[in-house]
């Protein structure tokens, strides 16, 4: 059964109607490499268990004070799509339809959910606490900008102040355990002109290709030359050669940074040296942690 240890609740100073919580592996019915809480249902685990351990989920939830909120399960993909759950359709266990990556919710009582084992959930609220949003940022789509196609389905948000957004960053891989080849950075690098114009989208209010004037092609610029320089504090070198080790929490701060954002919490777990969470990394067949966050009413 799911007890205390089988989850925790982040030390985040969230607007009072923001909840928040992050789930072990400790606890639940899976068995031999998903042993544990497994709660992803493309990993070749048991249905059953699964169910079972996502029953347990909800149950645990429903004990909160509060009405327990209605979890809603993605198809990630390790891209950039962002499922706004007012509108999206999903099955009767609640997953959705269309692949994405993030989810974003102004709607009370919907639970925006994010399954990983290596990859980094980011859980974040906006300052007036009127909507919330998860996203799932493995190297790809964080290098690709999903964190900031997140923040951008808050433009429609009355007095958003992206500054005092508040942020979570949770269990993922530390760069220290996180070994990655020459074409990780290489890529990254790529992105980089892609994310700078991300970043003026979002602070502008803009949509992605918009016409842009001279202005702001300079001011896109200048952001790409700090996010490049941010970039290079993000890998170090392996001992291995043409092999880095990679921060995804550094480059998760490195894009936040750009947009002003400082109410930035988590980043001090391993999943691959802490047993409490699934790694990848430590082994391929393993099951998913959830990271959930939503409006309470």
């Amino acid at each position: 059964m799911m007890d205390e240890s089988s989850f925790y609740i982040p030390d985040v100073p969230w607007p009072g109607n923001v909840r928040a919580l992050v789930t072990t592996r400790l606890g639940g019915v899976s068995q031999d490499a998903k042993a544990g809480f497994n709660l992803a249902d493309h990993v070749n685990d048991d249905a059953e268990s699964v169910a079972a351990n996502r029953q347990q989920l909800s149950e645990k939830l429903a004990q909160a004070p509060g009405v327990c909120p209605q979890l809603n399960w993605l198809q990630q993909v390790h891209e950039c799509r962002v499922a706004e759950l007012s509108t999206e359709v999903a099955d009767q266990s609640n997953r959705i339809h269309t692949p994405a990556d993030a989810a974003f919710a102004t709607d009370s009582g919907k639970a925006c959910c994010i399954l990983t084992a290596d990859c980094m959930p980011v859980l974040m609220s906006s300052n007036t606490g009127n909507a919330v949003a998860a996203a799932h940022a493995g190297w790809r789509g964080l290098a690709a900008g999903v964190l900031l196609d997140t923040l951008a389905k808050f433009r429609a948000i009355e007095n958003r102040v992206y500054s005092e957004f508040v942020v979570y960053l949770g269990p993922a891989i530390s760069g220290k355990n996180y070994e990655v080849g020459d074409e990780v950075k290489t890529q990254v690098l790529q992105y980089s002109s892609l994310i700078a114009e991300k970043v003026l989208c979002v602070l502008d209010g803009q949509k992605l290709h918009a016409k842009t004037t001279l202005q702001s092609t300079k001011k896109q610029r200048h952001i790409e030359q700090l996010y490049r320089s941010l970039i290079e504090s993000c890998f170090c070198n392996s001992q291995n050669p043409n092999k880095y080790l990679f921060d995804l929490y550094a480059l998760a701060k490195a894009q936040l940074s750009l947009l002003n954002m400082t109410k930035i919490y988590g980043g001090n777990y391993c999943t691959y040296d802490d047993e409490r969470w699934y790694s990848h990394r430590q082994n391929a067949q393993s099951g998913r942690f959830a990271s959930l966050i939503w409006l309470q009413n």
